[in-house]
């Protein structure tokens, strides 16, 4: 291979590595808004609801901080790819219950379900995506794909909720559309996973190739 071709097969793969786990974060991205959404539905309830609110985000948060701790003491013993994956059902399952519960003190569950699991997750892809990237040699952009991917991913949302409150329609259901993405994850993350590593599998023969050809042409050069 031309080093002209070999650089801009390099910058495909990059190019193509950081979109994958772009659009894939867009997908299961939808549980960081959860407790908006919800909180958006109290705020039209008004009165003592309000309250709430507060509550309902400490709940989530305290729950992811505590799934971080588990998938810490997880990943030194078991592959989490098939806990992630189960992780989506749990959470997609979850989001969908909401729709159908009244009570509370179950919303106060589910959201305690939504963070815990939810953390197994974004632990999960994110820890690949950088350790891929820094093997791909480009840590710096990884990371400024994931701020700028974050940040659509805010305004797409957000513009939804918006949407759903000015149409009149119940903000709830807002967790349907979530039940269904964190069931596409389930299947999105372990293809996401797939395809990377035969991404860097490229990168790493490439380089190889390159090394041969310049040794073979050092060689040939001194002799």
């Amino acid at each position: 291979l031309s080093q002209t071709k070999q650089k801009s097969h390099f910058r495909y793969l990059i190019i193509s590595f950081l979109l994958t786990y772009g659009l894939t974060y867009m997908v299961f991205g939808v549980v960081d808004f959860s407790t908006d959404i919800y909180n958006v539905q109290l705020f039209l309830n008004g009165g003592a609801t309000y309250t709430y609110a507060s509550f309902i985000s400490l709940t989530y948060n305290i729950a992811f901080f505590l799934g971080n701790l588990v998938v810490g003491a997880f990943d030194r013993k078991y592959d989490l790819m098939k806990m992630t994956s189960i992780c989506c059902v749990i959470v997609a399952l979850a989001h969908i219950a909401f729709v159908f519960v009244d009570s509370l003190w179950l919303i106060f569950v589910l959201f305690a379900l939504f963070g815990f699991f939810y953390s197994f997750i974004s632990v999960f892809v994110l820890q690949r995506f950088v350790q891929k990237a820094r093997i791909l040699g480009c840590g710096n952009r990884a990371i400024w794909t994931r701020e700028v991917m974050c940040s659509i991913v805010y305004v797409i949302y957000n513009s939804i909720i918006v949407v759903i409150v000015l149409l009149g329609l119940e903000p709830k259901y807002f967790f349907l559309l979530a039940g269904v993405f964190m069931l596409l994850s389930a299947y999105l993350i372990p293809r996401c996973e797939e395809k990377t590593r035969k991404m860097l599998v490229d990168y790493v023969e490439d380089n190889e190739i390159c090394i041969r050809v310049t040794e073979g042409s050092d060689a040939t050069k001194t002799s």
